[in-house]
This record gives C-alpha cells, sequence and structure tokens, in this order.
C-alpha cells in the first residue's frame, strides 16, 4: 500500500444544502466476498486462490490493479476458508483507515 500516504495528502470541500463538508480521499480498494449462502462456497476459495496465484497477480497487474498480499480481511477472519488463510491477513493499524468504520 505505498500510495496510502500520498492518497491522504488529497482532501477537498462539499457544499450542498447549505452545509459544508471536509473530505480526506482514500486509495479504491477492489473486495471480494464468499457469501455465507453460495450455493458453490467451494468454487469461491478457489477463485480467491487463484487471484493471489503469480497468474491471478499477473492478470490484475495487466489491468493496473495493484495487488495488497497478503490480502487484507475487514471482518470476520475466523469465516475465511482455510484454504485462503495462508494468502491474508486481519486488517490492523494504519491499512485499517481505508475501510469505513463498523
Amino acid at each position: 500500500m505505498s500510495y496510502l500516504s500520498f492518497y491522504h495528502e488529497i482532501s477537498f470541500t462539499l457544499t450542498q444544502q447549505d452545509v459544508t463538508r471536509q473530505f480526506k480521499c482514500n486509495p479504491v480498494v477492489y473486495t471480494m466476498t464468499i457469501p455465507e449462502s453460495s450455493p458453490n462456497p467451494v468454487a469461491g476459495a478457489l477463485f480467491a486462490e487463484e487471484l493471489f496465484s503469480q497468474t491471478g497477480q499477473q492478470i490484475l497487474s495487466s489491468y493496473g490493479i495493484e495487488a495488497l498480499t497478503p490480502g487484507l480481511v475487514y471482518g470476520n477472519y475466523t469465516a475465511v476458508p482455510d484454504a485462503i488463510k495462508p494468502f491474508v491477513v486481519p486488517v490492523s493499524g494504519n491499512l485499517a483507515s481505508i475501510f469505513p468504520k463498523g
């Protein structure tokens, strides 16, 4: 996340209906999830594994997407499938600032 501090330097002011608010920018973060009600959670886990593979990383990079490795889990880390846990860590520290407050 080498650009995090750069994004946090950027801010803008917006006034709507006589209310002015200041916004600090954050990077665009693409996410994925495997819904609890998924009809095929194994396929979802396999897809996630592919994203973290060397081939998956090359594909993302070819589209200009700088992947976070390890991946960040925002939410219930214990619900992450065991096959994916080697590729992810729970969100902590200054990286938590790029996610919405619960």
